[in-house]
């Protein structure tokens, strides 16, 4: 077994390291609290800790946490080469998210010449400004939405 959808639960065998996957730079729309992971992406929510998932939305965190691939198959095959080695055993857990390539790319934008704190800062003042309110958040704003900003509401 992989992972196992039950209502809104994800339970996985898989090895996945959430502080690792989260703070590593690919994604900065989480918040942390007692080792368990609010995530949101593309206007869903999950709660992430140890081997669950618990969300309204089941296949879509199964797909953004990327849990239908066989890294293991992956890393096997890069455990050829030695120089390698290292980076396999610091990378165990880390999966590449499957994000929605408008806010990735926007993202990337925001995170240049910043730390992580402002960039997640910068990023969260962008959705609570012109995103969607959700069930307890701001969803990340769509192309349309942003389109019509003026330069002077984004400095703000």
């Amino acid at each position: 077994m992989k992972y196992v959808i039950e209502g809104n639960t994800i339970t996985t065998e898989l090895p996945l390291d959430f502080e690792a996957i989260l703070t590593c730079g690919q994604t900065f729309r989480f918040k942390e609290e007692n080792g368990a992971y609010e995530v949101f992406a593309l206007g869903h929510k999950c709660i992430a800790s140890g081997n669950k998932i618990v969300t309204d939305s089941p296949k879509f965190f199964a797909s953004y946490f990327d849990l239908d691939t066989d890294y293991d198959k992956f890393m096997a095959s890069l455990s050829e080469f030695d120089e390698l080695n290292e980076c396999i055993k610091v990378g165990k857990g880390i999966r590449i998210l499957r994000q929605d390539l408008f806010e990735m790319i926007i993202s990337f934008i925001i995170s240049a010449n910043n730390n992580i704190p402002r960039i997640k800062s910068i990023i969260n003042r962008l959705c609570v400004s012109f995103g969607e309110q959700k069930d307890g958040y701001y969803a990340f704003p769509s192309p349309d939405r942003l389109a019509p900003v003026t330069k002077e509401e984004f400095r703000r």
